[in-house]
């Protein structure tokens, strides 16, 4: 288990539950996950002990697990949202104050979702789009890595070895600089 790791080296973290999986099934993961494969979800009272860590922090990330860029009447994206958070906060008896969609990517984002999550209370919520945190950034469309458990162990190697920091700021210059490294890349 990975609290248990983070533990150790006194890391910080922050799990992003959809609380629809508190106590779940084996087909969670197939419906809600896009994942084949076993799946052991971590039941409510885990979830309450985690979040008692004084190193750990719950963040919502909907009921479902849903796409929140997809098409989504008002009322199916606040419940995601809305029930997520209080279920969460239920569970943990802690206010829940990050959100992170599901997915993450641009396309899953939805100018809807963001007004509910915000409405609902959250501070901030997180994609998986690679940024630097700006203090002029959008809070709600803030910047994070990911990787998958599904890509190839060479970019895990990159990726905790810093090669990636590097390629991410490269990609983040002003324009001047963007400009010319893309001049660079061609040549």
């Amino acid at each position: 288990f990975v609290a248990s790791a983070l533990r150790r080296f006194s890391i910080p973290a922050t799990f992003f539950i959809p609380s629809g999986v508190c106590d779940a099934g084996e087909n969670f993961g197939k419906e809600n996950l896009r994942r084949n494969g076993s799946f052991k979800f971590m039941s409510k009272q885990e979830v309450s002990l985690l979040a008692r860590d004084p190193l750990f922090k719950i963040g919502g990330h909907t009921v479902h697990h849903i796409n929140l860029g997809q098409q989504l009447s008002s009322n199916e994206l606040e419940h995601e949202i809305v029930n997520d958070k209080r279920e969460l906060e239920k569970i943990t008896d802690r206010p829940i104050k990050f959100f992170a969609y599901p997915f993450g990517s641009v396309k899953d984002l939805h100018v809807d979702s963001i007004a509910i999550i915000k409405k609902t209370g959250y501070k901030a919520a997180f994609t998986i789009v690679p940024s630097f945190y700006s203090f002029k950034g959008d809070l709600f469309r803030a910047g994070r890595d990911s990787l998958s458990v599904e890509d190839p162990i060479r970019l895990w190697n990159a990726w905790l070895h810093g090669g990636y920091d590097m390629i991410s700021w490269l990609k983040n210059l002003s324009s001047p600089f963007r400009f010319a490294f893309g001049i660079l890349r061609k040549c």
